[in-house]
């Protein structure tokens, strides 16, 4: 009898252990929605976006975005037969902001820790070259500068603009520069114009047409480092970073991402193989 009341007892706490198990995962299962859904739910694609000029940017003649950027998104909503909405931010809020679902990805960015820690990583789209610009007249035999190798010394001032991949890529490797942090890329530019910073450092693109609107402006010899441009999507939401991944695969196999860069003029940057 008490061995039939102990099997008796087990079944039931089995039973109930089974049934209570059954409820977490169907709450488990409906709490989670990927993002890929929603969005074609919602039948809109709302893209996280800071300044990135030629990447993505406000045209002057037009006064509506524009760059390599807007044509990847335009691409991926019309596969997913949706509207595009752009939301503007900051780069250095641009995770927290997907955070707080303001948007459902982040715009093409480079690929950092910090953004890892995050937020899911799709890509690479593309690998872009990181180097250094400087006043001309500071480059030269016994003068400030020769190379990019000189900038990490006592008495540079490194202008960032925050939360960049710059920014996050130097913070750790510069030693004995002096950092200046800045709101943003016109800010760090200004003030290497007017001598309140020595260097900026940003992808070799930018530079390049910097170079050419600023005479007095010149690019260091070498790269100090490259950099994977992705996009990200929330944290955890598996089902929407392996769509991004097919999208990003398949703009490649059909040679888009290479006809966007060669219409925006974009150099500096090569298109990453997929396996």
């Amino acid at each position: 009898m008490m061995k039939y009341r102990r099997a008796t007892v087990l079944g039931i706490v089995i039973v109930l252990a089974a049934f209570f198990l059954g409820l977490m995962s169907v709450d488990s299962a409906t709490a989670y929605e990927s993002k890929l859904n929603t969005i074609a739910k919602k039948g809109q694609l709302r893209v996280g976006w800071a300044n990135w000029f030629p990447y993505i940017h406000i045209d002057p003649k037009t006064n509506k975005i524009s760059g390599f950027t807007v044509d990847f998104y335009e691409e991926m909503a019309r596969v997913l037969n949706v509207k595009l909405v752009w939301v503007e931010d900051k780069w250095a809020t641009l995770v927290a902001g997907m955070a707080a679902d303001k948007y459902d990805m982040i715009c093409n960015a480079n690929k950092s820790l910090s953004r890892l820690l995050a937020a899911e990583y799709g890509g690479p789209i593309a690998r872009t070259d990181m180097r250094y610009l400087v006043r001309k007249a500071d480059v030269g035999p016994g003068k400030k500068f020769e190379t990019w190798k000189d900038v990490d010394k006592k008495g540079v001032r490194l202008g960032l603009a925050m939360g960049t991949t710059a920014d996050k890529k130097l913070t750790d490797t510069i030693k004995q520069a002096e950092i200046v942090r800045l709101q943003g890329d016109p800010e760090v530019i200004l003030s290497i114009r007017t001598k309140k910073v020595d260097v900026y450092a940003t992808d070799e693109m930018t530079l390049i047409l910097l170079e050419k609107e600023y005479p007095e402006l010149t690019i260091l010899p070498g790269v100090w480092s490259s950099s994977e441009m992705g996009l990200y999507v929330p944290q955890g939401d598996q089902i929407l970073l392996n769509w991004v991944n097919w999208f990003i695969w398949d703009m490649k196999r059909e040679g888009k991402i290479e006809g966007w860069l060669e219409k925006y003029e974009i150099k500096g940057v090569s298109v990453v193989p997929t396996p």
